[in-house]
């Protein structure tokens, strides 16, 4: 039902050109603001508020690290193989198996 409805309102733009994203913009926001009004009981805005507003919790000061642990042998040279990157170990663990906390440390931004 709502694929239909935003189908339709894209479709009424079909005729038209843009040359900026602005206009773009410009033009959608009435249609969007008319599909978002329409009534399933109460307007989309008012469920927000409603219901998943009061649920929504700030986001976390530090952001979310990706981890996770690997069971590795490290090879005669003291390496170990981590994702196509070679890491050494000391040189008292050759042949040994490690189990290896990976995590990525990549900030986008």
């Amino acid at each position: 039902m709502v694929y239909r409805r935003a189908f339709g309102a894209t479709a009424r733009l079909r005729n038209r050109q843009f040359f900026s994203l602005g206009d773009v913009n410009a033009a959608i926001r009435p249609l969007l603001d008319q599909l978002n009004a329409h009534h399933l009981g109460a307007s989309r805005k008012q469920l927000f508020t409603q219901s998943d507003k009061p649920a929504m919790t700030p986001l976390p000061v530090q952001p979310y690290i990706y981890a996770e642990w690997k069971k590795c042998r490290a090879g005669f040279d003291y390496h170990i193989a981590i994702d196509k990157h070679y890491y050494s170990v000391p040189y008292q663990l050759p042949r040994t198996r490690r189990r290896v906390h990976a995590q990525n440390h990549r900030q986008n931004g």
